[in-house]
């Protein structure tokens, strides 16, 4: 999700989407020799794999630094990624086949979840990279385990030729598609050499004549070089407390979080996926407008979100609320009027302004 790749552009709108996970691994140091150390890596790899990790590489820190310099865009690096040691960057699917996106009933509309948000994937990623260092029996306290974590993770994976840059600035792997979440170790581990060359084409290169992905915006955000357009996503809008401009409101629809209209027509996003599904903070493709509503003039809004993807650390329940209430107005049922109508008088301006445009919505809707 990076623009030129400024990937700040794209990626901000995930960053502060969710609670960053960025653990360290405690566990006791044990050395070994390079030869050791590779023919654990294989076991690591082995063992990622099982546990439902779809592609894994693997980089000696020393050459991150060059590699990002080949990646477009301007990459600050960390201290953390220098030195010795062994970086390993892995795409864990988030999608399930046949998941549907509504589960709305008659009289109870529901406002829908974008698929990487509807579990707790990047908790479940770091939870499963741990359980595969404790299965092989190293306890590293050096190990570091991260996803979602204010590393440069995207151009770190195409760094380390896990995928490259589609025309939408997303990275995409081959055979996998774009839809996944990327989780990393960093490894007290020396390796002779990487896994895979690096992925330095610049955006869409391997997507050929396809426009899809721009044709589907429902906004008009990308411009087919990997740039986005931050104010006119609907993505980046998703968190910020603040009234949509109506040329961004009308186009809302039932979004409660998340968009992923430009990965839905991506070719590279037809693979079948394994059905592994997470047991962590399992949300669903959908959620009751109405309960988030009286949850929310209740002021137990994080009930019902809590331990999920959309805990509410990272976002104001205000905002869910907002998003809550544009759902309603798409959804143009009457009978949402008296669970939107007590926000007409909220003290957050965003909430009053968005109730007062949804009522009037409600009010003339058929």
């Amino acid at each position: 999700m990076n623009g030129r790749l400024k990937v700040s552009a794209f990626l901000a709108p995930l960053r502060t989407c969710f609670t960053e996970v960025y653990q360290w691994g405690y566990y006791n140091s044990m050395r070994h020799a390079p030869g050791q150390d590779e023919s654990f890596l294989a076991r690591l790899k082995e063992a990622l794999e099982t546990r439902g990790f779809y592609e894994i590489r693997t980089l000696p820190l020393k050459e991150v630094r060059l590699r990002l310099e080949e990646i477009p865009g301007d990459w600050g690096i960390p201290p953390a990624l220098t030195g010795r040691g062994t970086l390993l960057m892995a795409a864990f699917p988030y999608t399930r086949p046949g998941e549907g996106s509504d589960a709305s009933q008659p009289g109870d509309p529901h406002g829908l979840i974008a698929p990487f948000a509807r579990r707790h994937y990047y908790q479940e990623a770091v939870t499963r990279m741990k359980g595969c260092l404790m299965d092989l029996g190293r306890q590293d306290k050096d190990v570091r385990l991260f996803s979602n974590s204010r590393l440069p993770e995207k151009p770190l994976a195409a760094a380390a030729g896990l995928g490259f840059y589609g025309r939408n600035g997303l990275l995409i792997v081959p055979g996998l598609g774009s839809r996944f979440i990327l989780a990393g170790m960093m490894l007290p581990l020396s390796i002779g050499e990487a896994s895979h060359p690096p992925l330095t084409d610049e955006p869409g290169a391997f997507c050929g004549s396809c426009r899809l992905c721009i044709d589907a915006c429902p906004t008009g955000a990308l411009d087919g070089f990997g740039n986005l357009d931050k104010n006119r996503c609907l993505q980046a809008w998703a968190t910020e407390d603040t009234v949509l401009p109506d040329t961004l409101k009308n186009l809302w629809g039932k979004r409660l979080y998340g968009c992923e209209a430009c990965q839905e027509p991506c070719p590279y996003n037809n693979a079948p996926i394994p059905d592994d599904p997470p047991i962590t903070g399992e949300l669903g493709s959908s959620v009751s407008i109405r309960l988030i509503l009286e949850k929310g003039r209740e002021g137990s809004l994080k009930s019902i979100l809590k331990g999920t993807a959309l805990g509410m650390a990272w976002m104001k329940p205000e905002v869910f609320i907002r998003n809550a209430l544009l759902s309603a107005a798409s959804a143009g049922e009457k009978a949402l009027s008296d669970a939107a109508r007590p926000y007409l008088h909220h003290k957050n301006r965003t909430l009053s302004e968005t109730a007062r445009q949804v009522m009037a919505a409600l009010d003339s809707s058929d």
